[in-house]
Order: C-alpha cells, then sequence, then structure tokens
C-alpha cells in the first residue's frame, strides 16, 4: 500500500497550444492528448499526491502503460526514487519535457523542408525577373496606362485628319468622343480587374497554384 503523505511542489509546467509555438499548431495533437491532463494542476492537487508511486499508478498518471514506465527508465527519462517507486512530480515533469523535444524534432525536417522550398521559389522568382520572364505588377499596369493614354489621344486626334470642313468635323469630333469615354471606362475596368485578381473580358484568373 502506497503512504500517501502532504507535500509542496511546482506544477507541472502548462504547455498547452496557447503557450506552444505557433509554428507547430494542429501538429502536437497527440503530445497535447498526453499533457492536457497536467493543465489544470494546481498547487493544492500537487499537494495531496504521495511522495513516491508504483510504476503503474505512474502509468495511470502519465496516460501511459508501466511498461512504457519502465522502457522510459531504462532511457534516462524517468528515475527512480526507490525500488519500483517513482516521484509522481519529477516524473511528470520529466515526462512533458521528453514528449515535447521528440514532437518538435519530427517537427524539425519538415520545417527545414518548407524554408528550402521558399528559398528556391524566392530564387527562382529572382531570375525569372532579371530574364524579364515575370514582369512587377507595378511596373506592367504602368505599361498598359500608357498604351490605354496613347490609344486614347490618337482617337481624339483623328477628327482633324480626317476633314477639315467645320460641320463635318464637329460631327466626327461627337463620335470619336463617345468612343473614347466607352473605352476609357473600360480600360479602368479592366486595370480596377487586373488590381482584384478578377477574370477580364469573361477569362478565368489563373491559379496561384
Amino acid at each position: 500500500m502506497v503512504h500517501r503523505t502532504h507535500r509542496t511542489a511546482p506544477p507541472p509546467p502548462h504547455l498547452g497550444p496557447s503557450r506552444g509555438p505557433k509554428l507547430y499548431a494542429g501538429r502536437l495533437s497527440p503530445f497535447h492528448k498526453h499533457i492536457s491532463r497536467f493543465q489544470n494542476w494546481t498547487s493544492a492537487s500537487v499537494a495531496k499526491l504521495p511522495d513516491t508511486i508504483s510504476a503503474k499508478d505512474l502509468g495511470k498518471l502519465l496516460g501511459i502503460t508501466d511498461r512504457w514506465v519502465r522502457d522510459l527508465e531504462k532511457q534516462g527519462v524517468l528515475k527512480r526514487k526507490a525500488r519500483g517507486q517513482y516521484d509522481p512530480c519529477e516524473c511528470v515533469q520529466a515526462f512533458v519535457g521528453w514528449k515535447a523535444r521528440a514532437e518538435v524534432e519530427k517537427v524539425g525536417p519538415a520545417l527545414k523542408d518548407t524554408l528550402r522550398e521558399r528559398r528556391e521559389q524566392e530564387i527562382a522568382q529572382r531570375i525569372a525577373i532579371r530574364d524579364r520572364t515575370l514582369i512587377n505588377f507595378d511596373e506592367a499596369l504602368a505599361a498598359l496606362e500608357t498604351i490605354c493614354g496613347l490609344f486614347l489621344a490618337a482617337i481624339s486626334g483623328l477628327p482633324a485628319q480626317i476633314t477639315r470642313e467645320h460641320g463635318e468635323r464637329t460631327r466626327i469630333e461627337g463620335i470619336c468622343d463617345a468612343v473614347r469615354r466607352r473605352l476609357s471606362n473600360r480600360f479602368a475596368e479592366v486595370m480596377e480587374a487586373v488590381r482584384a485578381g478578377k477574370p477580364v473580358g469573361g477569362a478565368e484568373p489563373e491559379d496561384d497554384a
């Protein structure tokens, strides 16, 4: 029978999702499953724990089997205080720390792969800009505005080139002005659609993927 005595010891560290690194959010569910039982511990609840407990009781406390407890002891993660007895507070803290390190090591290679892929994409983008196979959006938009402006200016000069007769010239100017206004409005709509990434002229926007 385990003799229970009151004790004072710091509670295990709170390592719930709110304090864990955001980078690993969603990837540590097995880890959180093990430590969630310790998140609401208080000094009062810790004080009710006995000085030592058996491997079976420690396994129940940690949510693992007593065989796993002994395996962790062989690995140096958990330490016995006496024959078959363990300090529950020390073992909980050691177990939580071990699980945290193990999960970070799992995520590490994937994180390195992600950073390497992003670096490769950045280099490829710089090469494309240098070779002019990729044009900056603002630069392309400025070129489009210049072309549209030249086109509208050319329309405005057509009446004087077509006739010198005042009445006919006035009639043609009215037609050109109406066409210029429609084109100007349409050009503005197209450029706004391009800025917003919306379809232009019925064409579907390209998928970023």
